[in-house]
C-alpha cells in the first residue's frame, strides 16, 4: 500500500470556486473567486531611452500590481469579466455545465473548467469531454485559450498527451457581440469532434502496441531512477526508499483491476501513468491546492509538472523518435 497521499476523482474534483445556492451565475463567481479585478497595459520607459519599442508592462487596477512584461506593440486584453463569454451561449443551450473557476498567480490566469453534457466511446470505454477556458494576461491578443480535455470516466483521468497540439489547445478570440461568441461558441463545440478522433486513434494505437515485461522494467526504471554509482551500484539512501516507494505506487496503478484487459499492451502502462500522476500526491499542501495541481496540464501554466511531465516521457519512450 503506498504512502503518498491518494485522493480519487477527477483533478479538480471539489477544489476551485463553484456554484452553490447563494452563487449561480458566472458574475457573482468571478466576486466569490477574486476575479473581479481589472487589468491594464502601460508604455514601459527606461532611464536610458525615452521609450522601449514594443513593450509593455502588465498591471492590475486595484493594488498596482505588476503581473508581466509583453512584447507587443498593441495589446488587446481581455477583461476577466469576458473570460467565459465565448462559452455562455453552450451554457444557455445546456451543452455544458460549469464545473469551477479559478485566479492563478496572483491574477496573471483567470480559468475555469466546463463539462460537456455528451458523452463518448473509445475502446467500449466511456469518454467524458471537458473545456479548460484560461483568460492569460501575459498573451494580451484579444483570445483566450481553450483546451479539449478527454476523462475516462472509469477512474477519473484525464487523457493526457492524446491528440495533435492543435486539436487539443485552441485560442480563440473573445468580443463583446454576442453573434460572434456565439459562432466561437460554435466552434468550440465542433473542436471535439476533432479531439475525439485522434484520442481514439492514440488510445487503439497504444492497445495495439504489445509490451513485454522486461519492457515494463525499463519503463519503470528510466520514470523512477535510483541514485547510484558510477559503477551502477544503486545506493542504501533515503532517496532511494523514496524512489521505492514511487515504484511500488505506480506499480500499483498499472497493476489496477481497471487495466485488466489492457495488460501486456502500452495502453496498460499510459493508464497507469495517469494514474499515478493525477491521484497520487507527495504532500497535501499539493494534492488539495487546485493551482498547483493544474500545472500537470502541459501547456497550462509556464511550466508543467516535475511528476506531471513523465506522461509526456513516458510516450516518447513508446514512440521514440527514429
Amino acid at each position: 500500500m503506498s504512502e503518498l497521499l491518494y485522493i480519487p476523482g477527477i483533478l479538480w474534483q471539489d477544489l476551485g470556486t463553484r456554484t452553490d445556492p447563494e452563487c449561480t451565475t458566472i458574475d457573482s463567481l468571478m466576486k466569490k473567486s477574486g476575479a473581479n479585478y481589472t487589468v491594464s497595459a502601460y508604455k514601459m520607459y527606461t532611464e536610458v531611452t525615452n521609450r522601449v519599442e514594443g513593450y509593455h508592462a502588465v498591471y492590475r487596477d486595484d493594488d498596482k500590481r505588476l503581473m508581466c512584461v509583453v512584447n507587443n506593440y498593441y495589446p488587446q486584453i481581455i477583461q476577466n469579466g469576458f473570460t467565459f463569454s465565448i462559452m455562455k451561449p453552450l451554457l444557455a443551450a445546456n451543452l455544458v455545465s460549469l464545473e469551477f473557476v479559478s485566479v492563478a498567480a496572483g491574477g496573471l490566469y483567470h480559468y475555469g473548467v466546463f463539462k460537456s453534457t455528451k458523452t463518448y466511446k473509445i475502446l467500449d470505454e466511456d469518454i467524458e469531454h471537458y473545456f479548460l477556458v484560461v483568460n492569460d494576461h501575459s498573451k494580451p491578443d484579444g483570445k483566450v485559450a481553450v483546451y479539449n480535455l478527454p476523462v475516462r470516466k472509469k477512474n477519473k483521468t484525464i487523457l493526457l498527451c492524446s491528440m495533435t497540439n492543435s486539436a487539443y489547445k485552441l485560442r480563440m478570440p473573445v468580443s463583446e457581440d454576442e453573434k460572434s461568441n456565439e459562432a466561437i461558441a460554435s466552434m468550440i463545440m465542433s473542436s471535439v469532434d476533432d479531439a475525439f478522433i485522434w484520442c481514439e486513434i492514440k488510445l487503439k494505437n497504444l492497445y495495439d502496441k504489445k509490451i513485454e515485461l522486461e519492457e515494463v522494467t525499463k519503463v519503470i526504471d528510466e520514470l523512477f531512477p535510483y541514485v547510484s554509482t558510477s559503477d551502477g551500484e544503486i545506493l542504501d539512501t533515503k532517496t532511494n526508499e523514496k524512489v521505492d516507494e514511487l515504484r511500488s505506487t505506480f506499480q500499483e496503478c498499472i497493476d489496477s483491476d481497471d487495466n485488466d484487459e489492457y495488460r501486456q499492451t502500452a495502453l496498460y502502462l499510459y493508464f497507469g501513468i495517469l494514474d499515478y500522476t493525477q491521484h497520487y500526491w507527495n504532500d497535501a499542501g499539493k494534492g488539495y491546492d487546485i493551482n498547483k495541481k493544474m500545472t500537470i496540464v502541459p501547456g497550462f501554466f509556464a511550466s508543467i509538472d516535475t511528476e506531471g511531465a513523465k506522461v509526456g516521457k513516458l510516450m516518447k519512450m513508446i514512440y521514440p523518435k527514429k
